[in-house]
């Protein structure tokens, strides 16, 4: 991670705020230049790890409600996010589902979406309603889905995933 700092690289981390240690690590990261970080054990960077059963999601559900109090507790629920599903096909009920579940424990925690390819804005805006941050393959980058997705409310990232030239791998 303290490498990661200093070329400016922002860890995902699947940091957690429920423990004393986060918040002592966190203040050290932050001093270095730390100004977002992902939080929990489950979702894009942990292989789409979601129980599948309604009752085995509940208490995963509890944690990111106590996680979500201890980070707006503590003023940094502005900078925290969950990567919360990597890549999946745009209309995926689970996704949708997952995304409304955080929201249902904390409103103020972030879903992060990442996708090769935008989805199409209109066709899939009600499957995108919980998404509050879209990360897009570089490559498939889309200007005017772009400002589409900004207009919805939605903060627009970008990943590196191997392309060609004229783009960075």
């Amino acid at each position: 991670y303290l490498d990661m700092l200093k070329h400016r690289i922002a860890p995902i981390m699947g940091a957690d705020p429920t423990k004393d240690s986060f918040w002592r690590d966190m203040r050290l990261y932050q001093s270095l230049g730390l100004t977002t970080f992902g939080v929990g054990a489950y979702g894009g960077s942990n292989g789409n790890n979601w129980p599948k059963e309604s009752e085995k999601l509940q208490p995963v559900m509890s944690w990111y409600r106590r996680a979500g109090q201890a980070l707006h507790a503590n003023g940094v629920i502005d900078s925290a996010y969950v990567y919360t599903y990597d890549e999946p096909k745009p209309g995926e009920n689970r996704v949708a589902r997952i995304m409304s579940a955080i929201h249902g424990a904390h409103p103020n925690l972030r879903n992060l979406l990442v996708m090769h390819k935008a989805p199409d804005p209109e066709q899939h805006a009600e499957w995108l309603r919980d998404v509050d941050i879209l990360c897009i393959r570089m490559a498939s980058y889309d200007t005017e889905h772009a400002e589409r997705f900004k207009q919805l409310g939605k903060e627009m990232w970008m990943y590196v995933s191997s392309p060609a030239h004229p783009f960075p791998a």
